[in-house]
């Protein structure tokens, strides 16, 4: 993976956390849309530091 899709992969990461704290100021925390958000942000998290750590090596 190239510099540029980890910067690509960090962004999304970056906008889905706004959205995140933005769904969560408007809703409960047992919102099934906070809920998925929250899931697809741990996905991106893991993935991103995984190809990080490759891209090192």
């Amino acid at each position: 993976m190239n510099n540029l899709q980890l910067k690509t992969l960090n962004l999304k990461i970056y906008y889905l956390k706004q959205y995140l704290y933005t769904l969560i100021d408007e809703h409960d925390l047992s919102n099934s849309e906070v809920i998925q958000c929250s899931k697809e942000l741990d996905k991106l998290i893991v993935e991103y530091e995984n190809k990080k750590y490759k891209n090192l090596y």
